[in-house]
């Protein structure tokens, strides 16, 4: 793994960079290229560049994930690292096309609200390809677990972003909520910005909430199935958005501000839980 994209790692997320040192450092550097690939085309969806300079960033991106898949040489450093952990793993470039092509139509087409029908789909795109890549590097050759887990996480995880993050979200003109939800709930605004202030929007979350908590507990009833060495490092990555999720839960869904904090101290933690997770 490159130094500078260690340190990178490293710099924005110290705890978890030193726990994720108890993985094997082949698995370790996996993990790190596709989460920093996965940064880079997020960061690039929420920078203030112009939409056009955005798509032509992502369109450069497909133009590295076509140069790593012909065996052509990638042009970036990280480019260079993800062609290096395929001599490993076996990563589907569909898997990284499905997150450039998700935050491509994100910039074309502002989410404001989504069906319930496209609302896991959107899941999927996002988080569901990230967990799919993640349990392949940690040695998961069952396909059939490895998408069901994927689907019940990415679906919990994602909607803990999104009912996280709703005030930024707003801010840029995005509201990832199921437009059903909100209707039920008695907001009929498209505005992002009357949205956040409605009060009605705590039912809404409080019903999202309600659906990520099912697939988090249909999704430990699978990863405790694993073997206890992949549940442990899966856990590892997992249990700081469960907490931050349990914390907007227990506060109430009509409080959007601040956003949970996961402190070190509260990641130590977690980690000595899934390691005791591991043992017993």
């Amino acid at each position: 793994m490159n130094k500078l994209v260690a340190k990178m790692i490293k710099k924005t997320d110290y705890t978890s960079y030193c726990c994720l040192h108890v993985m094997a450092s082949h698995r370790r550097n996996a993990l790190y290229a596709v989460g920093v690939f996965a940064k880079c085309v997020m960061d690039i969806v929420s920078s203030a560049e112009k939409i056009p300079q955005k798509i032509d960033l992502l369109n450069a991106w497909q133009q590295e994930l076509d140069n790593i898949y012909q065996n052509n040489a990638p042009t970036s450093q990280i480019g260079r690292d993800i062609f290096a952990i395929l001599q490993n793993f076996n990563l589907p470039k569909s898997e990284f096309m499905m997150l450039l092509n998700s935050a491509r139509n994100d910039l074309l087409n502002p989410p404001r609200g989504l069906s319930q029908q496209l609302y896991g789909k959107y899941c999927d795109e996002r988080a569901g390809v990230f967990i799919r890549q993640v349990l392949r590097i940690l040695g998961c050759n069952d396909e059939i677990c490895i998408n069901q887990l994927a689907n019940y996480l990415g679906k919990a995880l994602q909607t803990t972003f999104f009912l996280r993050d709703i005030k930024d979200d707003a801010l840029n003109g995005r509201i990832y909520l199921p437009f059903d939800y909100l209707r039920d709930a008695g907001i009929n605004s498209c505005n992002p910005m009357e949205i956040i202030v409605d009060n009605n929007l705590g039912k809404a979350r409080d019903r999202l909430g309600k659906f990520a908590k099912n697939n988090f507990i249909k999704a430990f009833d699978l990863l405790n199935n694993l073997d206890k060495k992949t549940a442990f490092h899966l856990k590892m990555l997992v249990y700081p958005y469960k907490y931050c999720f349990d914390a907007m839960d227990s506060r109430g869904w009509e409080i959007i501000t601040p956003k949970p904090d996961v402190t070190p101290f509260t990641k130590i933690m977690l980690f000595f839980k899934a390691y005791m997770e591991k043992v017993f």
